[in-house]
């Protein structure tokens, strides 16, 4: 499909997302996020939190060619509805959603993985983080969503990426929100 259509779907998603109360990451998160995937060039993107597929359709839409993004999502009905979303973008073919508690869901997973997109229980971070680290390939890129509004919750994730040593980490301000954006060493 084209851009034009893949913007159409993420404008529409935009509208729902104000009269349905469903929290999605901001233009300017989006637009980042899509920067780094065209930057790292990840053939496996793993993405937790894949809600109704807006961040989902910015991240496929920028990989090359035989890369693939597997979302987990635990509600059944925003995943139909992430499906359809990636449909109408005509990117349904570079997707994978799980449905699942992430928590039960990433151990299945092969690695290894490029690049991790955390948007979904913002407590859970540093969970999730653990579980997938050592499904990572070195220098591997983890973007942690609603970074700036929860970052009381997230304090346990930012004290690990930047202190344990095993990642090179820096935070974003973007959309009046943030996002830690960080790489593991390996």
């Amino acid at each position: 499909m084209s851009k034009s259509t893949d913007d159409a779907v993420l404008r529409d998603i935009e509208a729902r997302a104000k009269t349905e109360f469903l929290p999605h990451i901001g233009s300017a998160q989006g637009e980042e996020l899509e920067r780094l995937v065209r930057e790292r060039r990840p053939r496996t993107v793993v993405e937790i939190g894949v809600m109704v597929g807006y961040a989902t359709i910015r991240i496929a839409r920028n990989l090359e060619e035989g890369a693939r993004v597997i979302g987990v999502e635990i509600s059944e009905d925003l995943a139909r509805r992430a499906d359809a979303n990636l449909a109408l973008a005509g990117l349904a073919d570079r997707v994978d959603i799980r449905r699942g508690d992430a928590r039960e869901v990433i151990g299945s997973l092969d690695g290894p993985v490029d690049l991790v997109f955390l948007d979904a229980e913002r407590g859970q971070y540093l969970n999730y983080l653990r579980k997938i680290e050592p499904k990572l390939g070195p220098g591997a890129t983890i973007v942690a969503a609603g970074a700036g509004h929860a970052s009381d919750r997230l304090q346990k994730y930012f004290d690990y990426v930047r202190l344990s040593g095993k990642y090179d980490s820096r935070h974003l301000v973007l959309d009046d929100d943030g996002i830690e954006v960080s790489t593991y060493r390996g």
